[in-house]
């Protein structure tokens, strides 16, 4: 049985709301890890994990650093990891986003480390093409659900590749089928299951993101480039139609700014459809029988 640490019950600032949770992008460099450490407020450290060389390091081989883009960094995942477990009281969660399958493998030993963490712990890879996109996963998605389903107390991340963030792209029912067969394949140890979904394309996808959450506790992290292009409107409708409890909400500051949620509420879709029959069943067998 998982006992992953749930982060509507870890962030005091969520209350079941899971857009209230804050999120520091791209925690990458030895200064951005150490300054969001020491910040008082409660963050989501989202961080990326690829194969590459530490700054000034003599070591020939590759081993798995904290970079998006670049093959050196002054920040290694095993530094990551140890500087976030040696943090007293910490108030800080932490999602992993691998950049390449060497990167998956390679960390393995690492990763060990962040089981029994006492914080909320992702571990995210694009395993699928979308519909939409141009390139396949970098991530071989067996080699990444084989690795990290041992890791019962973590949080699993799935996502898909995607286009540059256009209005015009969208999520299709093949992608959610796609997804939804791999995971029931796959026979994950994992409880807790999150989709990243891109906000350009989950924003006019609204059938497809309640079918992929469809009777399950998983939930949607939404997430958004600086550069995308999101319909606010219809970005703020799905997050309602969804439920707060159900959405991370890993975009802009920026864009987040503009999401209307006002009467958001904590309760999903499925559960007001149940709520409401149950209503209209009590209220037809209260009503006086006539004849």
């Amino acid at each position: 049985m998982s006992n992953a640490v749930d982060p509507k019950v870890f962030f005091t600032s969520a209350k079941d709301n899971l857009t209230q949770i804050v999120w520091a992008h791209a925690v990458n460099s030895a200064k951005d890890l150490a300054d969001n450490l020491a910040k008082k407020t409660e963050l989501m450290l989202e961080a990326d994990v690829k194969m590459g060389k530490k700054t000034d390091s003599n070591t020939a081989d590759d081993v798995p650093i904290m970079s998006h883009d670049n093959k050196t960094s002054d920040l290694t995942l095993q530094d990551f990891v140890d500087k976030v477990n040696q943090t007293s009281g910490i108030n800080k969660g932490v999602k992993l986003d691998f950049k390449e399958t060497d990167a998956v493998t390679k960390s393995k030993d690492i990763l060990d480390k962040l089981n029994n963490a006492p914080f909320p712990v992702f571990l995210n890879a694009d395993i699928l093409k979308g519909s939409a996109a141009d390139k396949e996963p970098a991530v071989n998605k067996d080699t990444f659900l084989n690795t990290v389903k041992v890791y019962k107390n973590v949080i699993l991340s799935l996502g898909w590749t995607t286009t540059d963030g256009k209005k015009d792209a969208n999520y299709t029912d093949e992608d959610v089928n796609g997804m939804l067969k791999v995971v029931k394949d796959s026979q994950l140890n994992q409880s807790m299951i999150t989709y990243a979904v891109r906000a350009s394309a989950a924003s006019v996808s609204h059938k497809q993101m309640e079918n992929l959450l469809k009777n399950t506790d998983s939930t949607l992290t939404v997430w958004s480039g600086k550069n995308d292009t999101v319909d606010e409107q219809k970005l703020s409708e799905l997050v309602k139609h969804i439920g707060v409890n159900k959405v991370y909400l890993d975009v802009t500051d920026e864009l987040k700014n503009k999401l209307d949620l006002n009467g958001a509420s904590g309760m999903t879709v499925a559960t007001m459809t149940i709520l409401g029959s149950l209503f209209v069943s009590l209220f037809l067998n209260g009503m006086p029988r006539s004849g």
